[in-house]
């Protein structure tokens, strides 16, 4: 099984050169494979009910580390819309970790780029990306370092909260709840 990174807790922003601040996005974390046609949960559960949507706009051949989100029309991410089945679930990748069979794993971060993105075009300053996100309203951003390979147990990501993020409430709840089913 796939073991995704999970960033550590951090209080306070920071700036670095070598390292990128991407959003969080705030839904179902999720690798995704299309090599074996399977959407799986950072916990190893699959998640059926989304694999034929999600799957089939991804490329074959390819594992992703990435995020099931719902977004409204202006974009935002909108996690009690997930929660609750309400909204369209769409995929969000932030991390490619094989392509066409081949690992790339133990690769930097800055070498494993998804499409157009470049890591190393996304803001090297968390400390002013802040004000951005928190206007934005999401959950967090996470700080990795562009010369980390993926590795789990060892990978410095950085998860920094906003502690203003409007849709943190009810969420221990639902989860909760569905432990106990």
């Amino acid at each position: 099984m796939l073991t995704l990174i999970n960033p550590v807790r951090r209080a306070e922003p920071f700036d670095h050169p070598d390292w990128v601040f991407e959003p969080e996005f705030d839904g179902f974390r999720a690798a995704a494979a299309t090599v074996r046609g399977r959407l799986i949960s950072r916990n190893g559960d699959r998640l059926r009910r989304y694999e034929a949507a999600v799957l089939e706009l991804l490329p074959k051949g390819h594992v992703f580390d990435g995020a099931l989100v719902v977004l409204d029309r202006a974009g935002r991410r909108q996690l009690n819309e997930l929660m609750y089945g309400c909204g369209r679930p769409t995929y969000v990748a932030f991390d490619l970790l094989m392509a066409d069979g081949e690992d790339l794993r133990p690769l930097p971060l800055k070498e494993r780029s998804i499409g157009s993105r470049s890591p190393t075009a996304l803001s090297a300053t968390g400390g002013r990306y802040t004000a951005r996100w928190v206007d934005a309203d999401l959950e967090s951003i996470v700080a990795k370092s562009l010369g980390d390979a993926y590795q789990p147990k060892l990978a410095r990501w950085h998860k920094i909260l906003n502690r203003t993020y409007t849709q943190r409430h009810g969420r221990a709840e639902w989860f909760r709840e569905r432990r106990g089913r």
